[in-house]
């Protein structure tokens, strides 16, 4: 069987006889910043059904390297519940994991080292089986969420040598409320007894 890793069966939603989406990846090494990601997107639509192409960011600067992951997808597509909710589906059949693996397999054999805008591109597998998209998306969903309320590390740290304000003591406060009242006044200055 061409899957190895355990499936997650999700509860089907009441009238859904839909099936998963099987998704496997494959990384793309283009030579030239002109390469855009609908060209990607054109290029290996011819072997499969492509879901996204994700280009990669230099984490240091956010500039857009020449390196692209591809995802591909076969089964029929239902969305959640809500804008954003993964979709309820059970794990995809064995006709739709032989599908996106044939495209994985066809995309690296017929690209690998052709040429795209004038440069050469490079194609390999991102990853040995096929998987849930739906897994993925909750897993990322999860990452989020935890992200989010995850405290941000502060850019400065704070330093050890700075003296924070005082608390007002019991003294001050009295002093300020008498102050206030009308009981002490500042304008005479100190005593001169």
């Amino acid at each position: 069987m061409l899957w190895q890793r355990p499936l997650i069966a999700l509860p089907r939603r009441a009238g859904a006889g839909r099936r998963g989406l099987a998704c496997l990846s494959v990384y793309v090494n283009y030579g030239t910043h002109e390469t855009t990601v609908s060209d990607l997107r054109a290029l290996f639509e011819q072997v499969g059904s492509v879901w996204d192409v994700t280009p990669a960011e230099s984490g240091a600067s956010g500039r857009q390297q020449t390196r692209a992951l591809v995802r591909f997808y076969a089964g029929e597509h239902q969305p959640g519940d809500s804008p954003g909710a993964p979709p309820q589906l059970p794990p995809p059949s064995d006709a739709e994991i032989a599908a996106v693996t044939k495209a994985a397999d066809d995309a690296v054999g017929r690209f690998d080292r052709s040429m795209l805008n004038g440069a050469q591109i490079f194609v390999r597998k991102a990853s040995s089986s096929p998987w849930q998209l739906h897994v993925w998306y909750e897993n990322r969903q999860a990452a989020e969420e935890t992200a989010r309320h995850r405290p941000r590390p502060e850019i400065f740290p704070v330093n050890p040598f700075h003296e924070h304000a005082r608390q007002e003591d019991d003294y001050q406060k009295g002093f300020m409320a008498g102050f206030r009242l009308g009981l002490k006044d500042g304008s005479q200055g100190p005593n001169k007894d």
